[in-house]
């Protein structure tokens, strides 16, 4: 950090240029004003002729630099400190009497530059605050504990068209419905009342009031915080709108794929069951058409399962058998497509269970029905591994199969999470198996299989 030398008596610059420079640790500079020096200076050190001369030009210094905090340091012989005005600290920071010891000069210097580096950083804090409130599209309210608010960023018009200034000073009521206004008073005060140290806040979705007196969906992240003595409640709202549009629509479309899809797939199935038997070459077509049949209503149950998944508030902790889950399953399969070989192999016994959401069976299902409706093979197999990992505290599912093996394309659009019109993964059933297990706090790796095939393997918590 840069420090000024303003020092009139020459014995004593000299004798302060000497410590500073033998000291190492500051650059200086010696001049008759901060505005003179081509740097920018941190701590300006002056003698009392310095003071004397221009002490409206010490002023206009500190205030140049607010909020910054600017500190002056006056050097004074030992002998005219008794005599200073107290009037001297509208000007100066600190004194210090010459001849001045280096150890006591440091200890001063290295006082003042860090109080100075302090402001700077919470300036620097302050202005990454105040962009963020600025530049931010949700609304951003304080509020005293009684519920008035006292501050409001520019994205608050937008949600509600009030001006900030508008705002401040009113009750957060003005922001809410009628009906709703004594049910949010008495969320304020319940939530006044918990506040204390390890106390978070919390998220919710309610209905805000436009200026002009419609109703707006919002969702709220509020919380509190304490400045100088005093506590403060903290809202950041977004407005829903959009978003329960997005929802309304997609429950239509998931209505439509889980029920009206389905129905009518059961009617093509009975239909095309009535034209088998006629002739060998109907019945190859009648093949083709009750396994596309099939394919679509495995897609139904599939958008059922994603369905329970998004709308489940259940968060993963249920014990669950995963071996008597992978026999019972993999019976299931055995039973259904008898030309197919279903293989179950418990390494470490049967007398352990996972932490899982209640879909974990659809995953099992999911990747034994791939393992074998996508062999290419005359004889499908599919083998279920369950094993312990101990030294991770988990326990693992592996499926491995002798078909073509997984596509690289699904892979990878299931491992970065993201698809493309020219990148996506084939159906929902790999999406289906990825987020129920990472529900379920697991995880998914992929390999190949020898001599052929694929092998996938899934990771859970131990119950």
């Amino acid at each position: 950090m840069n420090i000024l030398l303003s020092i009139d008596d020459r014995t004593n610059r000299d004798h302060l240029r000497t410590q500073l420079s033998e000291s190492g640790t500051y650059d200086f500079s010696v001049g008759d004003a901060p505005e003179d020096s081509g740097d920018d200076i941190d701590l300006w050190i002056v003698d009392g002729t310095t003071l004397e001369r221009d002490p409206e030009a010490i002023l206009a210094a500190k205030e140049g630099k607010e909020p910054q905090y600017f500190p002056v340091l006056l050097i004074c012989p030992e002998e005219r400190l008794s005599s200073l005005q107290s009037t001297v600290w509208d000007y100066v920071d600190d004194v210090v009497g010459v001849p001045v010891t280096p150890a006591v000069l440091d200890v001063r210097l290295t006082n003042l530059l860090r109080t100075r580096a302090l402001s700077l950083q919470a300036l620097s804090s302050q202005q990454r605050f105040d962009s963020l409130v600025r530049t931010t599209s949700s609304g951003i309210l304080f509020l005293d504990t009684d519920g008035t608010i006292e501050f409001a960023n520019e994205a608050v018009e937008t949600l509600f068209g009030y001006e900030p200034c508008e705002l401040i000073g009113s009750p957060i009521t003005r922001l809410i419905p009628p009906r709703l206004q004594s049910q949010a008073k008495s969320g304020i005060e319940a939530y006044r009342n918990r506040i204390s140290a390890g106390v978070d806040g919390a998220v919710l979705e309610s209905v805000g009031k436009h200026q002009s007196g419609h109703e707006i969906p919002i969702r709220i992240s509020y919380g509190w915080f304490e400045l100088d003595g005093d506590t403060y409640l903290t809202g950041i709202v977004q407005e829903m709108t959009a978003i329960k549009k997005r929802e309304t629509r997609l429950q239509v479309l998931n209505r439509v794929l889980r029920h009206d899809i389905r129905n009518d797939m059961n009617v093509i199935q009975g239909y095309a069951n009535l034209l088998t038997g006629h002739s060998p070459e109907a019945d190859r077509h009648v093949e083709t058409i009750l396994s596309v049949v099939d394919d679509v209503i495995q897609l139904s149950e599939q958008a059922r399962d994603l369905d329970r998944l998004f709308h489940s508030d259940q968060e993963a902790g249920k014990p669950i058998d995963v071996c008597a889950l992978v026999a019972a399953k993999s019976a299931e399969f055995r039973d259904t497509y008898p030309s197919a070989t279903v293989e179950t192999v418990f390494p470490d016994g049967t007398g352990f269970t996972v932490d899982a959401i209640d879909l974990l069976g659809s995953v099992v299902d999911n990747l034994i029905e791939n393992a074998i409706k996508h062999n290419d093979t005359d004889a499908p197999a599919v083998t279920i591994t369950v094993s312990r990992e101990p030294e991770r505290g988990t326990v693992s599912i592996e499926f491995a199969d002798n078909g073509p093996g997984l596509p690289q394309n699904d892979i990878e659009v299931i491992e970065t999470e993201t698809e493309t019109p020219l990148e996506h993964a084939s159906g929902l059933g790999l999406w289906l198996v990825n987020w129920i297990v990472t529900e379920s706090g697991g995880v998914i790796e992929f390999s190949e299989n020898e001599p052929r095939g694929s092998r996938l393997r899934i990771s859970l918590p131990v119950a």
